[in-house]
């Protein structure tokens, strides 16, 4: 008898979730609907944007012509004095206003296609986009797996817009975009540095080392036109200068590598003037040797170097030394934060 009594519960339970799922899907349906009457409405709105912009790109076209065939029609010696300055000014607005209106009608016919079509062409003319490669190289920086970089995409924009790529990135394609982001990065290191070698104070060279696991490491920034970039990180043999000094070669090399207009890995180091560091004995060692490395390269990049008098050499030879106290004022927190809880 109770089991005759459990039926009917059960089956008004399952109408009951039945009936919560069609209005859910009911929902779903008009919200839908509602996006489809706005597209409409916007690819109806672009439609006659473009219509106008036709018709007036048309009536342009017809004055410019008119205009230029009146200019070649006329003498060389007349062109000056039966055409006006008014009208060959006219004609070079018109010009101008005609390559404005194919742009915009280029970028309102893309606008349409994206609108309309339900993929987006992340692969065209043997390549892909450049905002697809710039969503790739943005997705690694934020630690995204390389075989995560497509599906990730994929699903974002099915789930947000509704829409598909033409073509996933593969594996292999997001590890080849890294490698651009990587040749990017150092192309903007070496422009930062070149840029910053004529001014007054010159790029700042800031090193820091740090143990982990037993493990050392060296790492090197940049300061040029108030900015600070990060050059590299390297694991270091050992903990001392000479050490440290070949992780810095070997950063500037990598760096180099990236360098078209005919400078090298010299007139980089030559551009650094000033140094950043800890008060380590490592570091005053370090830059002994990064001053002197500089002070011998110096003649390889500097015009008419042997012309040059005494103070002008030693002064192009000198750094300007800095170093944080930061270690000493956290060290005697440490000390008062253990006095205190004595």
């Amino acid at each position: 008898m109770s089991e005759k009594k459990a039926e009917p519960k059960k089956l008004k339970q399952k109408i009951a979730r039945r009936d919560l799922k069609i209005g859910e899907l009911e929902v779903g349906r008009k919200d839908m609907a509602q996006k489809l009457d706005e597209c409409s409405v916007k690819i109806t709105s672009l439609e006659t944007e473009v219509s106008q912009i036709a018709i007036e790109r048309r009536s342009l076209m017809l004055r410019l012509n008119y205009l230029k065939r009146k200019y070649n029609a006329t003498d060389d010696s007349e062109k000056s004095s039966i055409i006006p300055a008014e009208d060959c000014k006219e004609i070079k607005l018109l010009e101008e206003r005609v390559k404005t209106l194919e742009e915009e009608n280029h970028e309102l016919n893309q606008l349409k296609t994206i609108i309309t079509d339900d993929k987006i062409m992340a692969f065209e003319n043997g390549k892909y986009s450049d905002e697809i490669r710039q969503t790739i190289m943005e997705l690694l920086q934020q630690n995204v797996a390389m075989r995560n970089v497509g599906p990730i995409m994929e699903t974002v924009l099915k789930n947000l817009t509704g829409k598909r790529l033409n073509r996933v990135p593969s594996k292999d394609v997001a590890c080849k975009i890294l490698k651009e982001a990587n040749f990017i990065a150092k192309s903007q290191i070496v422009q930062e540095l070149l840029d910053g070698k004529d001014s007054v104070s010159g790029n700042c060279l800031s090193s820091d080392g740090t143990t982990k696991y037993h493990k050392k490491y060296q790492s090197f920034q940049i300061t040029s036109s108030g900015r600070q970039l990060s050059i590299g990180m390297k694991e270091l043999a050992g903990g001392d200068a000479a050490e440290a000094m070949l992780s810095f070669q070997h950063t500037m090399e990598d760096i180099a590598d990236t360098i078209t207009n005919g400078e090298n890995m010299a007139h980089l180091i030559v551009s650094l003037k000033n140094t950043m560091s800890d008060k380590c004995s490592v570091n005053h060692v370090f830059n002994a040797q990064l001053k002197s490395l500089r002070a011998d390269l110096l003649p390889t990049v500097i015009e008419n170097w042997d012309s040059l008098t005494d103070d002008s050499k030693n002064e192009l030879k000198d750094m300007g030394h800095f170093f944080c106290r930061m270690h000493i004022l956290v060290n005697m927190a440490k000390c008062d934060k253990n006095l205190v809880e004595l």
